[in-house]
């Protein structure tokens, strides 16, 4: 087989002609007969089209594998090596061709190259625990046409490159907490992402300390954004919080929206955002950074009067939730468990907790637990032809939006105190994800959020809001827990949403009302592991379970004091909140 039959490109559906070509070549080496097999496309504009069979094979061949013989072969989903002969205790081993980072070439042999992938392997203290860790195979074939060949083939299905090329260059920022949960995310870093990172095919990384709080904030908010492909954060949620609001409170955001990449890689107490991407584990979290791996993610927008809009990622959090996480923060250093034994102690304490919640539902949607990988309501968004660049279209999934302008009172200069940390007096020009008539309908007119002066806190609590507008529904009473979810997942243990995706346009709203035992309480915090909750018979008079697209809570005193209200972990001001959501506004590290 020539090289050139072997640069005919692979389309990145990995779609090839039916009239395909297989050429099988044998050849003598001094380790015995040796025999590989590839395929020759034909490109006619005429031919028939079908999606290859996964375990159609592209390349089979005897090779040395870290000095062994193994009989090798790679297919459009994996690569499989076993000795060959193979012994009573060898195992056949497969690397998935999404786990492969990089095929490179050695400087003294044109027959040998280092594959660089990552490995699933069982856990020798747990057998059900998987690990996952970064290898490398020395390989030598048995003439330099094969090693091309293997090189071409890797590549192509790897990255889906047509010509089996390398990558283009890609450069991320690493942004490191060096202080977050358990005070290990540096050498986190150091010891599993950055291997890594260098193994990765053509790409680079710069790295950079914060060293205050906000200070993520500024370094996204000031960057020279086309420098960079995608900006990385090694911590917990709070330092991607950090940079998504330094990013959006550019004047030119959508621009550099439009260029990065935002990723996260879990090495913080909280890490919802990788645990609903399924990559909880540090390696996976590097690995689909390394390897480009893109998906939308929502964004929505978080008002208060007299206050700074901000923007989150994962939910909003009041009653029972935001004790746990806000009262919890002594306890960093217990890492995942501090809110759990926090938990413990919020429910044997009794505290009554009310409010008014209005939500805009979205109606006739089939709730479906996210696939993650290939979710089809959190489809890539396709940008319109529109010459407006603050106007895009979304076209897959479940909902079709029309992203237009913030509702006016959005557009009103917000007026902050300068040790917000946040820019003064700005006048937002993120876009709404609102169609006109969405738009009419939440534009929520109520005094308590819109009053030209600025009230105290009681003042503002107490004022009776406007009439809820058309299309809203509302709820006045105790609860007990209210979660506003955009994932599914809002840590690696607790899965507080089963229905919500990152990408399908809408939020997940959970509230439960007051009524429940104590032990019903733990009942519904042990079945969060997996969302088994909201199935729960005995709690359907107590759940509501609604996906919304706007939002608004109006909480009440707790007993003549403050209590605790939340966005994505961080603590926000005891006073009427509206959420609007924003579809698949930024890119998002992972696979989808």
């Amino acid at each position: 087989t020539t090289l050139k039959s072997m640069q005919d490109p692979l389309v990145p559906s990995l779609e090839v002609a039916t009239t395909s070509i297989t050429t099988t070549t044998t050849t003598t080496s001094t380790s015995g007969t040796t025999t590989y097999q590839s395929a020759s496309l034909d490109r006619s504009p005429s031919s028939p089209k079908e999606t290859v069979s996964p375990d159609y094979v592209f390349l089979q061949e005897e090779l040395l594998i870290n000095g062994q013989n193994h009989r090798v072969s790679l297919t459009r989903i994996q690569l499989t090596y076993v000795r060959h002969p193979k012994g009573i205790w060898d195992q056949i081993s497969v690397i998935p061709v999404s786990d492969i980072l990089s095929a490179k070439t050695n400087s003294d042999s044109d027959t040998k190259f280092t594959l660089f992938a990552v490995q699933t392997q069982q856990s020798v203290l747990s057998k059900d625990k998987k690990l996952r860790q970064l290898i490398s195979l020395r390989v030598a074939c048995s003439h330099a046409e094969s090693a091309q060949n293997w090189l071409l083939h890797l590549y192509r299905l790897a990255y889906n490159t047509p010509y089996g090329d390398p990558p283009e260059h890609y450069r991320v920022l690493v942004l490191i907490n060096p202080f977050s949960g358990t005070r290990k995310a540096l050498k986190t870093f150091e010891d599993l992402v950055k291997p890594i990172f260098n193994a990765a095919a053509n790409f680079t990384y710069e790295m950079r300390l914060t060293d205050y709080a906000n200070h993520a904030y500024e370094i996204m908010r000031d960057l020279d954004y086309t420098a960079y492909n995608g900006v990385v954060t090694v911590s917990g949620d709070g330092l991607l919080y950090e940079a998504i609001n330094g990013l959006l409170s550019r004047p030119d955001w959508s621009s550099a929206a439009s260029k990065l990449t935002i990723g996260a890689i879990p090495a913080g107490s909280g890490n919802g955002l990788c645990a609903s991407l399924n990559h909880s584990d540090v390696v996976s979290a590097a690995l689909v950074v390394a390897k480009r791996n893109r998906r939308p993610m929502d964004i929505y927008s978080a008002y208060q009067h007299d206050e700074p809009l901000r923007f989150g990622f994962l939910q909003v959090e009041w009653a029972i939730l935001s004790d746990i996480d806000f009262e919890s923060e002594t306890l960093r250093w217990m890492g995942d468990l501090r809110f759990t034994v926090q938990a413990v102690a919020s429910i044997a304490r009794t505290r009554k907790y009310e409010a008014r919640i209005s939500y805009l539902p979205v109606r006739n949607v089939q709730k479906e637990v996210c696939v993650k990988h290939s979710c089809g309501h959190c489809k890539v968004l396709v940008t319109s032809s529109s010459s407006n660049d603050n106007r895009r279209v979304i076209v897959e999934g479940p909902f079709v939006h029309e992203i237009g302008d913030f509702p006016q009172h959005f557009l009103t200069p917000i007026p902050v105190k300068p040790t917000e940390g946040l820019q003064p007096n700005r006048r937002l020009s993120v876009p709404a994800t609102t169609s006109p008539a969405y738009l009419k309908a939440t534009s929520l007119s109520s005094t308590s959020l819109h009053t030209s002066s600025s009230p105290s806190l009681e003042q503002t609590l107490e004022t009776p809001s406007a009439k809820i507008p058309d299309g809203w529904e509302s709820i006045e009473g105790k609860f007990s827990l209210i979660c506003l979810s955009s994932v599914p997942d809002i840590g690696s243990s607790t899965r507080i949403a089963p229905y919500a995706h990152v990408g399908d346009g809408c939020m997940d709203l959970i509230a439960v009302r007051d009524g429940l035992s104590r032990l019903e309480l733990i009942s519904i915090f042990l079945k969060m592991e997996d969302g088994t909750f909201v199935n729960d018979e005995r709690l359907s008079k107590y759940l509501v379970y609604e996906k919304v697209k706007g939002f608004c809570i109006e909480p009440k005193l707790l007993k003549d004091r403050f209590g605790l209200l939340g966005i994505d972990g961080e603590k926000v001001p005891y006073k009427p909140l509206h959420i609007v959501v924003h579809p698949q506004l930024l890119r998002v590290f992972g696979r989808c």
